[in-house]
């Protein structure tokens, strides 16, 4: 059996186990078998997913650049297989860094043959639970936490009767997220006090009225970053987003919404200006992509927030001096960079709390 076989043959093992558990009172025992059921999944994710070399470290290094020059045929550009356009990836698509960091996309060059027709590019997207876990890290990790003594850590554990969304968030997600933050932040006084005070459970228990709607999704786990209003509020407009993409775990586009003079997908100030604060960034503009085979429209900067990877294809005839392209893609990751440690959060500086989180996680 392969190694995806056997990881197949533990859940159902252990969903078995989590059944038995529930029926029959053990919750310490249910907890700890969540947690683990968390850990299988994530790896089972892994394991669809094909081998790749990433490029990760500090901004403006050149990892775009050197990307370019590992792919690209001898001292020719970097050119990438887009529908039935062939691009230059360093002149039409990269941001120009100017010395800033460029990019707020995993970008993903593969020798998987491109899409056709006219929405042919490849968005994987950001799921509920990575922007939850995104906007919690961003938070706690950007701004200097204040006492926390006016916060109630009380939390009702009623069960919920409602269907659980699966689409949005699944139990498991939740032991995911409380192991992430947990590791993330175990010296953390509000992320310890959420733990002690059952929070993890109680979210699991009623995760279904939780996911009832945009509202109660954001009321619930607001607490995360303590309610502050600014991250609340550019969390909501993200739910609302997930909304509009219907959960889904990836999309398709047009070339133009991926090029430097257009959409500019992939550039870190479309992300940084999602919130529409920045006159002299790429504004919010209104793109068409292809969702579950559905044409809908939706901000290329809201969007560019909620974009995972792009995948961009390049010829096979590279294989012949690159035969690591055979059986792996290059991905390269946007720049990390260091924690700004604002004393406060405002309507200027959320969406940075959001790129640095989602730096980190996407890399994580």
């Amino acid at each position: 059996m392969s190694l995806l076989e056997n990881a197949n043959t533990l859940s159902a093992l252990l969903s078995k186990s989590q059944g038995w558990l529930q029926e029959n009172g053990h919750s310490e025992a249910l907890n700890d078998l969540r947690k683990q059921s968390a850990i299988l999944e994530r790896a089972k994710s892994s394991l669809q997913l094909r081998p790749m070399f990433a490029l990760f470290g500090p901004s403006q290094v050149g990892k775009s650049y050197l990307a370019s020059n590992a792919l690209s045929d001898g001292n020719e550009s970097l050119e990438v297989l887009v529908g039935d356009e062939v691009i230059d990836f360093i002149e039409d698509i990269n941001p120009a860094g100017g010395g800033t960091e460029a990019t707020g996309v995993v970008t993903r060059f593969s020798i998987n043959p491109p899409l056709v027709g006219d929405y042919c590019v490849k968005i994987k997207l950001l799921r509920l639970l990575d922007v939850i876990s995104i906007v919690a890290e961003g938070y706690l990790t950007e701004v200097n936490q204040g006492e926390t003594n006016e916060l109630e850590y009380h939390f009702n554990s009623q069960i919920s009767q409602l269907q659980i969304d699966s689409r949005k968030l699944s139990e498991n997600d939740i032991k995911d997220l409380e192991n992430y933050l947990n590791t993330q932040f175990k010296d953390n006084y509000h992320i310890t006090m959420l733990s002690q005070n059952n929070f993890w459970e109680a979210t699991v228990n009623s995760l279904g009225a939780i996911l009832s709607s945009t509202e109660s999704i954001v009321n619930w786990f607001k607490i995360l970053w303590k309610d502050d209003l600014h991250v609340t509020t550019m969390f909501t407009k993200l739910v609302q987003a997930l909304e509009i993409l219907n959960y889904s775990k990836d999309c398709t586009s047009k070339s133009e919404l991926i090029k430097r003079d257009k959409g500019q997908l992939i550039n870190v100030k479309s992300t940084l200006n999602f919130m529409g604060q920045y006159p002299d960034y790429p504004m919010p503009t209104n793109y068409q992509i292809e969702v579950d085979g559905n044409v809908i429209t939706i901000e290329n900067t809201i969007l560019a927030a909620l974009t995972k990877e792009i995948e961009l294809n390049i010829s096979k005839h590279l294989i012949d001096k690159r035969s690591f392209l055979k059986n792996a893609d290059l991905v390269d990751f946007p720049g990390a960079r260091p924690s700004n440690r604002y004393p406060i959060t405002d309507a200027n500086n959320v969406t940075s709390l959001f790129i640095r989180g989602k730096i980190r996680y996407l890399f994580e």
